[in-house]
């Protein structure tokens, strides 16, 4: 059985990738936000409760249904106090801040310390490329994030 965390056949292609993508595959198909929005419903499902927001394939789009919903904080109030960093206790969903209105690349935070956080993304690689071929454990800077709360 394939791995679920490893792209297989080329850039953005793979039996997972389809999952995560409802059957797409392929160069324009990133898969980063499909992953997490994958996840994230398997374990509503599992723990049979309402998704906080609906999910999407594109960051921006995942962005505003949090906005909308007000789930989403910015790195900034978390780094000076406005906001507690218990918000986003235990797990939560980050993403990165291309600029003011733009995000990418979202993936799950946890573990938030002083200055960092660790991840669970997908579309990655160890390098860090943000359209890479598996999912990976990474460390990342609190700065210039946002995140989406999961209410518990």
């Amino acid at each position: 059985m394939n791995q679920p965390y490893l792209e297989i056949g080329g850039q953005n292609r793979g039996p997972w990738v389809r999952v995560y993508l409802d059957g797409h595959e392929g160069n324009e198909w990133p898969w980063a936000t499909a992953f997490v929005t994958f996840i994230l419903k398997q374990a509503c499902l599992t723990l049979n409760c309402p998704i906080p927001i609906a999910g999407s394939f594109a960051s921006n789009e995942l962005t505003q249904q949090a906005k909308d919903k007000n789930l989403f904080v910015h790195s900034e109030d978390i780094i000076n106090g406005t906001v507690s960093r218990q918000t986003l206790e235990p797990c939560c969903i980050f993403l990165l801040q291309k600029n003011s209105s733009e995000w990418l690349h979202p993936g799950f935070a946890y573990q938030l310390s002083e200055d960092t956080f660790l991840t669970i993304e997908g579309n990655t690689n160890n390098d860090g490329n943000a359209n890479g071929y598996e999912v990976c454990k990474r460390t990342r800077s609190l700065t210039r994030k946002g995140f989406i709360c999961i209410p518990q």
